[in-house]
């Protein structure tokens, strides 16, 4: 994933026979070895992306986020400017994180979830999810 281009939109077949991907990477994105994208990303400028990070199906993410070391962010959310996310992080489908967030390593974010801009998610937390243990 390293080999993407910054500054335009890349097309490139999917290695299992699929459709298209298609990601649009911004100016001065550093993007970590293994980072697997998902159809229809959008990285804004000076985002960081670490290694080992899963971004789904129409992600954006906003200018000058970083998201740390095998981060799960999932289908259809929006990652505003300058927000913080640390490691091993799982994000849930449909979520929206508001610019200059933080959310700590290790927390979850279920689905549907809309952080207002500022939140700061401790380690460990977790917002929006049932915390029924099975």
């Amino acid at each position: 994933m390293t080999l993407l281009k910054t500054g335009l939109k890349t097309h490139y077949a999917n290695p299992n026979g699929g459709s298209t991907i298609s990601i649009s990477v911004g100016q001065f994105v550093h993007l970590g070895t293994g980072v697997v994208f998902g159809k229809d990303v959008v990285i804004g400028d000076m985002a960081i992306i670490k290694y080992g990070a899963i971004v789904g199906n129409n992600v954006r993410i906003g200018i000058g986020t970083m998201i740390k070391e095998l981060t799960t962010i999932g289908d259809n959310c929006v990652i505003e400017n300058d927000v913080a996310i640390g490691r091993m992080v799982r994000i849930g489908n449909g979520s929206k994180i508001g610019s200059l967030s933080e959310i700590g390593e290790h927390a979850q974010i279920g689905s549907g979830v809309k952080l207002p801009e500022k939140s700061i998610i401790l380690p460990y937390q977790r917002v929006g999810m049932d915390k029924t243990i099975a």
